[in-house]
């Protein structure tokens, strides 16, 4: 979201569309650590963050693709209830992508849509903490051989 910096969610409306959750689990992790290896070329101590105008662009697109949806559900069936319409009629739930889609966008999507800063004196405090944890956890392995519990 903008004016969070370091935010990554998994989980969100006008989002992705995937087989099954580890196929989303790793194309939200693609994404994410493709943008936190790319503050690491830029410097320890930067922070990342999805510009205004990426962010209006990229709902504004699910909206009108979600439009052939929302009206069946809405406007065909209205006596049905169902759990993808909110209390404002909205169909905010219905990911309006391709599989293909948003897998190429993890990998391809533009850097420019992202801003980086360098983080100095005592914002880095907390915000540097966490962006230096993000890109530890970027480079770390995933399974390590653990001793056995007894």
């Amino acid at each position: 979201y903008p004016g969070i910096p370091n935010r990554w969610d998994l989980v969100g409306p006008r989002g992705y569309v995937g087989l099954a959750w580890t196929d989303w689990v790793e194309t939200t992790a693609t994404h994410a650590v493709r943008m936190i290896e790319q503050t690491r070329r830029i410097g320890p101590r930067t922070s990342i963050e999805v510009t205004r105008s990426a962010f209006d662009a990229w709902n504004a697109r699910m909206d009108r693709r979600a439009r052939a949806y929302h009206v069946y559900v809405t406007k065909c069936s209205p006596p049905f209830r169902s759990y993808f319409v909110n209390s404002q009629g909205e169909t905010l739930y219905y990911r309006p992508q391709t599989i293909f889609g948003s897998r190429w966008f993890a990998r391809h999507s533009p850097v420019t849509d992202y801003q980086f800063q360098t983080v100095r004196g005592p914002e880095f405090a907390a915000l540097g903490r966490e962006t230096e944890a993000l890109q530890t956890i970027s480079t770390s392995p995933v399974c390590e051989k653990k001793a056995p519990i007894r």
